[in-house]
């Protein structure tokens, strides 16, 4: 017995309907109810597989519904002898009559175009076919093109939406509050890093920067005033060490002279006494113990201003002493009030700068070389740190950012070639994966991969997208087939080969499993080997054992197959 197969569809419209298996009635025939829901052509495709092989045949069937009442018609009659009967004035009878036309060509309409009945159907019922047959018999060879399976080196590719990103983008945010006074530029326009881009009013910050430098002045006078009472106070110090030392000297001195006043004291005392013992035994006159007596009362006087001396010199010693420590006091006063005056001129001088520095920010300038791509601010306006001014990129470089699938990143590192397409470009860019963000986006399980480009004319703009075509590996000396020769099977991926039957050549389908894919070429896993005459061109509407012939690309192979033509 053989297995048969009814499929329908009608030119033009997709309706999904899967073939329906026929039941064999009677040994030799089978019957089958292939339901056709709308009027109209219908192709009905027979596939027959029995123990001869496999064949297929295509019928035309046109469905019509029957005839029925003509209601339409009777409308118009009727309504044609009520305006006779009636007579109404000529403007309610145009009225009435296109009305009535209305009428007439939406009924026509819902008769050509209603859906046919749920029990509009068409019940086949056919004899077996010879199952040795000759297809060619009842359909005339179509020209395909036909391609052996060869092996070859596939480079496996994916796609993948980017958009384009600035190498460096830069928005200018003025970092004190004023009144915008100045902003020439526009978008299109081009700056320099450090050019004046705009500017604030200035007057208050400048006012301030003013007092903050003449404060400071003021404080470097004290300063410097302090930095003298200093110098005066060391000088002081030297004056009070240098008589003190001198007092010291005196003091010395009178310390000696006391000594050898005492030696002469004591030594005219020895000589007195002497004298006295002689003058009492009359050995010495009394004119030259009076001599002596004289000498010892100029030695007892000597000695008593040397002792003088001394006592005046020892307070002297201790005045310098005590005028020293007070120069040192007066000049470790001094020295603070220097310090505590060199750290105000210091406060004042940066504060100073702090406010040349702040009334400097009114000047607004560019960061980095660019472009001017938004004004965000117009001038007039008061603006605040914070406030966006302008908007400034640079295009000369710019990076191409792909969302690429996880199960695509192991496969793309840094170096790996993606072929670039974009509107704005004038053929393809190659460039180079130059980083990966090392991190998978939880909702969309994808990963970002950049390519950093060059930009010549600024062709490509921030924000527009580029079509990325990503090489992920290579599989040599495998067997493929061109990309145009896939054809789909109930969902299934498939081709048409064509093999020798009865002395010509016919169509069959062969279901795949692919392996790696390139945007020209398939690595064929399963259902091929090398040497196969895949049809590469040409199948569309083939049908199982359909003859074909091989022919050369624009020999008519792209003609109409689904009806060909009877054999003459």
């Amino acid at each position: 017995g053989a297995t048969v197969y009814v499929g329908a569809d009608m030119p033009g419209m997709a309706m999904g309907l899967r073939p329906v298996k026929a039941n064999e009635v009677e040994p030799g025939r089978y019957q089958a109810t292939v339901p056709l829901s709308m009027e109209g052509l219908w192709k009905l495709t027979v596939e027959v597989d029995g123990p001869e092989g496999k064949s297929s045949q295509q019928v035309s069937v046109v469905v019509k519904r029957g005839g029925g009442f003509p209601w339409v018609w009777v409308l118009v009659v009727a309504a044609v002898v009520a305006l006779v009967a009636w007579r109404p004035p000529l403007w309610q009878g145009l009225i009435v009559g296109a009305l009535v036309l209305l009428a007439v060509l939406a009924g026509k309409y819902l008769e050509r175009y209603r859906p046919a009945d749920k029990s509009m159907g068409m019940k086949m019922d056919m004899a077996a076919p010879d199952m040795g047959m000759n297809i060619s018999e009842m359909q005339a060879p179509v020209p395909v093109v036909i391609e052996p399976v060869e092996r070859d080196t596939v480079a496996m590719t994916v796609n993948y939406t980017g958009t384009v990103k600035p190498y460096l983008e830069e928005t200018i945010y003025p970092r004190v509050e004023g009144w915008l006074l100045e902003l020439p530029f526009y978008p299109g326009d081009q700056v320099k890093k450090g050019q004046v881009v705009g500017r604030l009013d200035d007057r208050e910050l400048s006012l301030k920067a003013q007092k903050a430098e003449a404060s400071a002045a003021v404080s470097k006078a004290k300063a410097r005033e302090a930095a003298a009472q200093v110098a005066g106070s060391r000088q002081g110090i030297e004056m009070a060490r240098a008589e003190l030392e001198a007092s010291k000297k005196r003091a010395e001195r009178a310390q000696a002279e006391i000594h050898r006043t005492e030696v002469d004291l004591e030594y005219w005392d020895g000589v007195l006494r002497r004298e006295k013992e002689l003058l009492d035994a009359e050995a010495v006159s009394r004119e030259e113990y009076e001599e002596k007596e004289s000498r010892f009362a100029t030695a007892k006087v000597m000695h008593h201003h040397a002792r003088v001396d001394l006592e005046r010199a020892e307070a002297e010693v201790k005045a310098h002493q005590a005028g020293l420590e007070q120069a040192k006091s007066q000049a470790e006063a001094a020295g603070l009030g220097a310090t505590a005056a060199a750290a105000q001129e210091r406060q004042a001088r940066l504060e100073a700068a702090e406010r040349e520095t702040v009334a400097d920010y009114t000047t607004l300038r560019a960061g980095i070389d660019g472009v001017v791509t938004e004004r965000i601010t117009d001038p007039g306006g008061l603006v605040r740190p914070g406030t966006g001014i302008l908007k400034v990129a640079d295009l000369d470089q710019v990076r191409l950012q792909f969302s690429v699938a996880e199960e695509d990143l192991p496969y793309i590192h840094q170096g790996t070639v993606v072929t670039v397409t974009s509107q704005a470009l004038r053929g393809e860019l190659e460039a180079e994966v130059t980083s990966m963000f090392r991190a998978v986006d939880a909702r969309s399980r994808t990963g970002l991969v950049e390519a950093l480009v060059k930009n010549p004319r600024r062709r490509l703009l921030p924000g527009s997208y580029v079509v990325g075509v990503f090489a992920l590996r290579r599989e040599r000396h495998v067997p493929t087939i061109p990309r145009g020769a896939l054809a789909s099977y109930y969902g299934e991926p498939s081709v048409w080969v064509a093999v020798e039957r009865a002395g010509q050549l016919v169509a069959e389908r062969r279901q795949l499993k692919l392996g790696a894919e390139s945007e020209e070429q398939l690595e064929v896993l399963d259902g091929l080997e090398p040497g196969d005459q895949v049809i590469v061109a040409g199948h569309q509407g083939l049908v199982e054992g359909q003859p074909v012939v091989k022919a050369e690309r624009g020999e008519g192979i792209y003609r109409n197959l689904l009806l060909p033509e009877a054999p003459r």
